[in-house]
């Protein structure tokens, strides 16, 4: 396969997120759990969280709703389901109750966001164009993080995503600055764990050597040049 990964945007922040009343695992036996389609991200999601948390997927009905985050929030504020798993930072920004049941990061199940990605053979021939790009990206990263660049961070955000509430724009710095790590690299435990989970249909990507997909050396040249 010609595709290289060089390196991952950011980790994904779930929660198993479920109606206020709710108060334990096994209450949600039997009840609705809405992800966006089967066989997406939510949905394997969805299932390493709860089964890490002690529920079995076939103990709660799942619900598909398309359309992203805010269609899954709105299903979960109508009431139509006891839970979903998702990061929480629209539930605080709309003021939604909910309770946090369990926490992928506390329970081990890493989850990997979007991939920088190249195919071989432009890597092979621009070597170091992508050196540069990556480079520009861990500047990026690190002139965001810089806590004299905070004003100028979240004015990006009220610009682009048309925010203007400070308690707002502080809720996202958190979410989404904070957490990041300065050198991105893809971690293949994460995606050989994601893989075990795919249906038995996708065996081929199962066999995979996932490492040969995974190009560290432009990162690992920006992080020497920094010591």
């Amino acid at each position: 396969m010609e595709i290289i990964l060089l390196g991952t945007a950011e980790p994904l922040r779930y929660k198993l997120i479920v109606q206020p009343t709710i108060k334990a695992i096994h209450e949600l036996k039997g009840k609705k759990i809405v992800i966006d389609r089967v066989g997406g991200t939510s949905y394997y999601i969805s299932l390493r969280l709860m089964e890490k948390a002690g529920v079995k997927i076939d103990e709660v009905e799942l619900l598909q709703v398309g359309g992203g985050g805010n269609q899954r929030v709105a299903a979960f504020k109508s009431g139509q389901v006891a839970g979903v798993v998702s990061s929480t930072e629209r539930f605080e920004q709309l003021k939604i109750p909910y309770n946090a049941l369990a926490d992928a990061s506390d329970l081990g199940v890493k989850s990997t966001g979007n991939s920088y990605m190249t195919v071989r053979s432009f890597r092979d021939r621009n070597r170091d164009t992508v050196q540069r790009v990556m480079r520009a990206l861990v500047e990026a990263r690190g002139w965001l993080k810089a806590p004299q660049n905070r004003g100028a961070a979240l004015d990006i955000y009220k610009r682009y995503m048309h925010i203007d509430d400070p308690w707002v724009l502080d809720l996202y710095y958190g979410f989404y600055i904070q957490p990041l790590p300065l050198i991105p690299y893809t971690p293949v435990d994460e995606l050989r764990e994601f893989v075990s989970y795919l249906p038995e249909g996708a065996q081929v990507l199962r066999n995979l050597k996932l490492a040969e997909f995974v190009d560290r050396s432009f990162l690992q040249t920006i992080e020497q040049e920094g010591r």
